[in-house]
């Protein structure tokens, strides 16, 4: 019976070591870099006075498909990794490797954003401030006894750290690199499955995040009282880039990346591959907009600011399930809200809801949308890369150590900022930038030149 096992896994692994080319895809490196450099653009500012490079909060903007690009592209590397690792180490350590990295990025999103404190010695004695159970009434102005002072911990000592691992979990992890980390473990256990299982399990995931919507993660991500804190005994607080339970959309973005490479790899030529990826792009893209149109139902169309004030109240009592009543009469033109990335709140009132292309809830619409977006522009990657040939040093070089560049564009941009004059005119960011640039194109030119790749 072993040496059967032994055969079959063998057989296994040399059919997917056969699905491995080592070929690099400089597509992949060039979509990488052009995502890290928006970010730049985003991130500084440079170009705030146009409206597609800032982020929004209920509407997908160009900005807001920076984050869905990054991961994107994790789940296209994460493929390739893990059909070039299967073969060789096994799955028990590629498997370990993988819970290795998840752990390293999580420590450096920690690192990044800061650690945040439990309290003082003499504060742990009390119960903690996001605490919201039961043992608040029990516990209201109790004078402190002599063997409480002898103790060798505080009393509430261990549920200090608990609530506050609780608390890194649904705020400090809402940053890419813990998303990644957070979705990777998500997407683990089916990165070497068939296409067809992961498709089922994009559409799986995404109708989950409409169902723990519905329950509770609405409320959840906008910290209102919900049924998860209540369970928890955790004091409401918003999130943002979906919270902990957005890791389960943005697993089907990074599924999405891992079909991209059967794509390529698959396609017998590069316009295949492209064709096919374009075509892919535009329907999830249509997708996401069609799902969107209920969004419409939440218009506040009433004629006097006070009705429209008891309209947004009555709306926001069902942000999820759509009040189809809404819809009764209105004319066919007014179902359609305008594409995703030409949204704004200019001559447009409305209440929040979760059919809104929205990065901060990470709803279905953007989801699919973004997906889309993402097959589509690097299908158009795929044509010029890989097809023509043309390819842009810069973008190569911050492909190639998109981790670096990332970690280290937050201190550069602090710095450069600190040193700038302030309150100079608006031609001078761009000066600002070129700054910025310089430093971080240096760093990553020489790591380059010295062939120094950081990958986890």
């Amino acid at each position: 019976m072993s040496v059967a096992n032994d055969e079959i896994t063998a057989a296994k692994r040399s059919k997917i070591a056969d699905a491995f080319e080592t070929t690099r895809l400089h597509s992949m490196d060039q979509f990488r870099g052009f995502i890290i450099f928006s970010m730049f653009i985003v991130n500084t500012g440079v170009l705030r006075h146009w409206r597609m490079f800032h982020h929004d909060r209920w509407h997908a903007q160009f900005a807001d498909m920076i984050m869905p690009g990054f991961i994107f592209a994790v789940g296209f590397s994460f493929r390739l990794s893990a059909l070039k690792r299967y073969p060789k180490i096994g799955g028990p350590r590629m498997t370990l490797s993988y819970l290795r990295r998840s752990l390293i990025l999580m420590l450096l999103v920690m690192f990044m954003e800061g650690f945040s404190g439990v309290g003082t010695w003499q504060e742990l004695d009390q119960l903690p401030r996001r605490y919201t159970g039961p043992a608040l009434a029990e516990t209201a102005e109790q004078p402190q006894t002599e063997d409480a002072n002898d103790a060798l911990l505080p009393k509430h000592f261990v549920m200090h750290w608990y609530y506050w691992f609780l608390g890194v979990l649904r705020s400090q992890m809402c940053e890419v690199l813990g998303i990644i980390a957070l979705t990777q473990l998500w997407v683990l256990p089916l990165i070497l499955t068939s296409s067809r299982t992961r498709i089922i399990a994009m559409i799986i995931f995404a109708l989950t995040h409409v169902v723990i919507s519905y329950w509770f993660n609405w409320n959840f991500a906008n910290g209102a009282p919900n049924a998860m804190d209540k369970f928890l005994n955790f004091k409401p607080d918003s999130t943002f880039d979906g919270g902990f339970f957005g890791n389960i959309s943005w697993s089907v973005v990074m599924l999405a990346g891992s079909l991209a490479y059967d794509i390529v790899k698959s396609s017998a030529t590069v316009w295949c591959s492209t064709r096919r990826l374009l075509t892919l792009g535009i329907v999830l893209m249509s997708a996401g907009y069609l799902v969107s149109i209920p969004s419409r139902l939440y218009d506040l169309d009433a004629t006097t600011e006070e009705e429209q004030i008891k309209q947004a109240q009555h709306l926001a009592e069902t942000p999820v399930l759509p009040p189809f009543a809404e819809g009764a009469g209105r004319p066919l033109r007014q179902w359609f809200p305008p594409l995703p990335v030409f949204q704004s709140d200019e001559g447009w009132k409305y209440t929040p809801n979760y059919w809104m292309p929205s990065k901060r809830i990470v709803t279905l619409p953007y989801t699919l949308f973004a997906s889309g977006f993402c097959f589509a522009l690097y299908g158009l990657f795929v044509l010029t890369v890989d097809g023509r040939g043309w390819q842009i040093g810069v973008l190569r070089t911050l492909g190639t150590n998109a981790l670096i560049a990332y970690v280290i564009h937050y201190m550069v941009k602090s710095r450069v900022r600190d040193i700038m004059p302030q309150g100079a005119p608006d031609w001078f960011r761009y000066v600002q930038f070129a700054v910025f640039f310089a430093i971080i194109y240096l760093i990553l030119r020489t790591l380059e030149r010295r062939q120094i790749h950081v990958r986890l």
